[in-house]
């Protein structure tokens, strides 16, 4: 399994950008470098609804935040 542990992306900056929104370009980056390392299976959490889903990200659970609120976790084959 790999995980990212925090990207933070103001939503001004999500959509900034002449070939394409910053957020996907990250996104990408990171399923490229994890599949490099022979990882497979990519996880994500966030709050964000309807973002990641538009990616190819699947709903798979939930977990809980530092806070104690539910976050959706996402998973998407890495590559």
């Amino acid at each position: 399994m790999s995980v990212i542990g925090r990207i933070f992306l103001k939503n001004r900056y999500m959509y900034f950008g002449t070939s394409g929104e910053i957020g996907s370009r990250l996104l990408a980056h990171a399923s490229k470098e994890v599949a490099e390392l022979g990882f497979l299976d990519f996880y994500l959490s966030s709050d964000l609804e309807g973002y990641y889903e538009k990616y190819g990200w699947k709903h798979e659970g939930q977990a809980y935040g530092v806070f104690g609120d539910p976050i959706k976790v996402f998973q998407k084959r890495s590559g």
